[in-house]
């Protein structure tokens, strides 16, 4: 069902809401990080370095992907940095394990080590262009009339080489252990999400792999030669795993959105002052929530002027597909 036929079902043209992972995840989290996040729009001035660094890698891998050069993933790891204005250090001899030279050299090494692989981009028949960043929007629920579409952006579609069978994959950055981290491909609704996104565009995904890239503080270490030159391990700082997901599994997953949805728009439309933060777990999770003081301060506003601007979330920016497909 296209948007407009959708609007006309209702009887009239009505702008629809879109969820995301992001929306979707941080409310299970806490309720009050969704609130500052996606009502409020509040994002902190100073940028987590984590946030950068995930980011730019992944831009520098998406230039790869796109033209298969590595002074493209060199200048799209660059471009990237300063566009968010992150303040990676330049070294890898500093404290922060995150670094623009360790940047550029995971993502050398990540090329170098998957550039034979047994998978290959997948285009689109009608102008060629790469299934990179590949947007997707599927209705799933209404809302007081209003269509409700769930959004997102598959990093790359790629068909084997061996089987011919389409896979997603996610690329991911992480200073977690990376055998712990593999172990995070399911459940994983973010995957699963993509499942659902993949077949509204008229794909067969077989599967999705789970593409993580381990950030060490590992020093370089030129006497033992290869990437350790750079501080690069090329067997430990990479992982890949398939996962799969059946009919009913994406059948949960929407039961599961369609719960927290409704709760958020809920909460939206209830204009309550402020939302139910789970403390402590969820203020220190991942290296503590970047909304840590505002709670502790209960909602100071000289705290929120001087650490956060506002910058409307819009998860449905470039969203490529032409109709809105339902689940």
């Amino acid at each position: 069902m296209t948007l407009s036929q959708h609007a006309m079902s209702v009887g009239r043209a009505v702008d629809p809401i879109y969820v995301d992972y992001s929306i979707f995840s941080t409310l299970l989290t806490c309720e009050e990080k969704a609130r500052l996040s996606y009502v409020e729009h509040l994002r902190s001035i100073d940028e987590p370095l984590s946030l950068g660094f995930g980011a730019a890698f992944h831009a520098g891998v998406e230039s790869y992907w796109r033209s298969g050069t590595v002074q493209d993933a060199r200048a799209g790891f660059l471009t990237e940095i300063k566009r968010r204005g992150t303040a990676l250090p330049i070294s890898m001899d500093a404290d922060e394990k995150r670094s623009v030279e360790r940047g550029i050299y995971l993502l050398e090494c990540y090329i170098e080590k998957y550039q034979g692989e047994t998978y290959e981009v997948m285009r689109r028949p009608d102008d060629g262009k790469p299934y990179v960043e590949l947007g997707f929007a599927v209705h799933f629920m209404d809302w007081k009339d209003q269509p409700v579409h769930y959004v997102g952006k598959i990093d790359s579609v790629k068909r084997s080489l061996v089987d011919g069978r389409v896979r997603n994959f996610e690329l991911k950055t992480t200073s977690l252990g990376l055998s712990r981290y593999l172990e995070q491909v399911r459940p994983n609704h973010q995957v699963t999400g993509y499942f659902l996104g993949a077949k509204s565009l008229g794909l067969d995904p077989a599967g999705t792999i789970w593409d993580c890239v381990y950030i060490s503080d590992r020093k370089p270490d030129p006497k033992k030669g290869g990437w350790m030159t750079f501080g690069i391990d090329s067997e430990k700082d990479f992982g890949r795993r398939e996962t799969r997901r059946s009919e009913v599994d994406v059948d949960e997953f929407l039961t599961d959105l369609r719960y927290a949805t409704t709760r958020f728009l809920s909460l939206r439309d209830s204009k309550l002052r402020r939302w139910t933060r789970n403390a402590p777990a969820a203020c220190y999770m991942y290296g503590g929530c970047q909304y840590l003081e505002v709670c502790a301060t209960n909602l100071n506003e000289n705290i929120i002027r001087s650490k956060f601007k506002v910058e409307k979330w819009a998860p449905w920016e470039g969203i490529i597909n032409r109709e809105v497909m339902k689940a």
